[in-house]
């Protein structure tokens, strides 16, 4: 089952037991909602986060918040190619 079909309204989830069904739905609300980025302090350290799969890389750039919170800055990522 590809995302976009179980991200449809109305889409029963693949799991079974309840707790795995309503982490599911949780999970499904996070990625319908834009992240809120922070404004860049230049005093906080930076984290980077790196990702790649195949042909495809992504970063994030983030600074945690006074009670250790992280909270993106930059989303990046690319599909590579054979050149």
């Amino acid at each position: 089952m590809y995302f976009d079909t179980i991200l449809q309204e109305d889409t029963p989830t693949p799991m079974e037991d309840e707790m795995s069904k309503h982490a599911f739905e949780q999970f499904k609300l996070t990625l319908q909602v834009a992240p809120i980025f922070q404004t860049l302090d230049w005093n906080i350290p930076f984290l980077v986060y790196c990702d790649a799969f195949g042909e495809t890389m992504g970063n994030t750039i983030s600074q945690l918040d006074e009670n250790e919170h992280d909270h993106p800055i930059h989303f990046a990522s690319t599909q590579l190619t054979l050149t």
